[in-house]
């Protein structure tokens, strides 16, 4: 399958200054005298189950969180997600759960097979590096049916993992997590539509960059390596994304929200 080349921004260009306060655009969430992030996720997720536990099964609420690499849209989900989770506990339920946009990567197989395999493997993590159009099915299927198995992405193989993340009728608030959830361009723009609520982690892109070079690093990457591929791949990911950010029902800071 052949691909769109994205076009190249200058590495140095600055995108946004960081944003501490919350920021709700279409819906209104009480997030107002918070003084970390911890408790951003309190109230989000105890909101979130609110909504969810009197809907009817197999009705769920699907909620997308994106942001731009580094920008702590995972760490959200997770957090949110486990809130979620001890809530209910007295329940005796786990009903969230957390789909990773990354399951739906394409196979390396699927890569070796593109007219440009060289710059297909250089920009991996570039939209046109995912199964787009899988992902929405995926969503779309589980909306409908309200059980479906899902790919996770194995990072040390470098390969999705087939059916790896199993969603049960006892899931009611799904969680949505990765850089495109709110992309305007299709197929990816179907996402929204299927998404109860859409959030937008807004964090400061070079501190988010950074955070990414270092994760690199720690995982064995030499430095330079990893600065080169940040500055060529995944800043030009992060500007794509950050335009997604209008379409978010909430816009969350990063830490440290105490800092004003």
């Amino acid at each position: 399958m052949a691909c769109p080349r994205t076009p190249r921004s200058a590495c140095g260009t600055k995108l946004v200054k960081r944003s501490l306060r919350v920021k709700v655009q279409s819906q209104r969430a009480d997030l107002s005298g918070a003084r970390s992030m911890d408790e951003v996720y309190e109230r989000l997720a105890l909101q979130a189950w609110d909504k969810a536990r009197h809907l009817q099964q197999p009705s769920k609420m699907f909620i997308g969180i994106a942001g731009t690499p580094g920008s702590g849209k995972s760490t959200a989900a997770f957090k949110v997600a486990d809130k979620i989770n001890k809530a209910a506990g007295a329940e005796g339920r786990s009903p969230a759960i957390v789909v990773q946009m990354d399951g739906f990567h394409l196979y390396k197989k699927q890569l070796d097979a593109m007219p440009n395999r060289d710059e297909a493997y250089a920009r991996r993590g570039a939209h046109w590096t995912f199964d787009a159009e899988r992902f929405v099915q995926a969503v779309r299927t589980l909306k409908q049916q309200g059980q479906h198995s899902l790919p996770s992405f194995d990072h040390a193989v470098g390969d999705p993992v087939e059916n790896d993340i199993l969603i049960h009728a006892q899931h009611r608030v799904v969680l949505i997590e990765g850089l495109y959830v709110l992309l305007d361009e299709p197929p990816w723009d179907a996402i929204k539509e299927l998404m109860d609520e859409s959030w937008f982690v807004d964090a400061d892109i070079e501190a988010a960059l950074e955070r990414v070079i270092q994760r690199q690093v720690a995982n064995g990457a030499p430095h330079k390596e990893a600065a080169h591929r940040v500055a060529t791949n995944d800043r030009v990911n992060a500007e794509l994304v950050y335009k997604s950010r209008a379409r978010a029902d909430l816009v969350l800071p990063y830490l440290p929200l105490a800092e004003r």
